[in-house]
């Protein structure tokens, strides 16, 4: 979990392209299953254990944990349980319920505790790289959606799981494109204009941290130091033409992205 390696580092990757790192991939099957063995129990301390039980209920409330030693578990525990569900394995992550507001940020025995991270106006792109280039001992997991101020059509997303950080552009906010090419059916319109705001459309910075609550705090206020001050939103025009941009192009990424796909 704490590795920084990628799957290719140990020679574990699909093809060519698979760029997943170990501590994703390792996080990604915790969320998504609906029974965990918590294996190799002599080789730990029950405060090890402990810990590590609470961890794995933060990143997956609904799963089945059940805690052996040399893998001896009854089979009927874990095949043919009947008891996975896609629709609510794809919703089961804790950061996605902290995120609807489904689940009230708590703290367990060792001050594991969940904390989200709302606001319209944008990051500046120097001080969020920064930030996303900040270890914070205790964070075990994040995900979200962001925006900067130097590239504002874009919708990004950032992913944290152990030491690895991820984050790049996913699309487009609905706001920067036609309305001629928006969807016409009343649902998905619904939806768009629930989410609307006179002055920043559909951008907004949604983000859920996972960790130890005492770095929760510091988190928070960093992120509200990454966001454009209200002087820096008044003078943006000028602003951007200074601005430094350490992401990158993302123009230039998502259409490479498109030729891979298309290969």
């Amino acid at each position: 979990y704490e590795s920084a390696e990628d799957l290719k580092d140990r020679d574990l990757e699909l093809s060519e392209e698979d760029q997943r790192s170990i501590a994703h991939l390792l996080v990604d099957q915790v969320e998504f299953a609906d029974v965990i063995l918590l294996n190799k129990l002599d080789l730990v301390s029950e405060n090890d254990l402990v810990h590590l039980n609470d961890i794995i209920r933060s990143l997956n409330p609904r799963a089945k944990i059940i805690k052996t030693t040399r893998s001896a578990v009854a089979l009927d525990e874990i095949l043919d349980t009947n008891s996975f569900d896609f629709e609510k394995a794809s919703e089961a992550p804790g950061w996605m319920k902290v995120m609807r507001g489904e689940k009230e940020s708590e703290s367990d025995e060792f001050g594991v505790s969940s904390i989200s991270f709302e606001a319209r106006r944008p990051f500046h792109p120097e001080r969020f790289h920064q930030f996303l280039h900040t270890e914070f001992p205790g964070l075990y997991r994040a995900k979200g959606y962001f925006w900067i101020a130097s590239q504002p059509d874009f919708m990004a997303e950032m992913a944290i799981a152990g030491t690895v950080r991820e984050f790049h552009p996913k699309g487009f906010w609905w706001t920067s494109i036609s309305k001629e090419d928006w969807p016409t059916d009343e649902e998905s319109l619904a939806y768009i204009n629930s989410n609307w705001d006179e002055h920043f459309g559909d951008r907004a910075q949604k983000m859920v941290f996972i960790g130890k609550k005492e770095i929760l705090n510091n988190i928070h206020s960093s992120l509200q130091k990454s966001l454009l001050t209200d002087e820096e939103l008044t003078s943006s025009s000028n602003l951007l033409e200074k601005m430094k941009d350490p992401f990158g192009d993302w123009n230039k990424l998502l259409e490479a992205q498109g030729d891979e796909n298309a290969e």
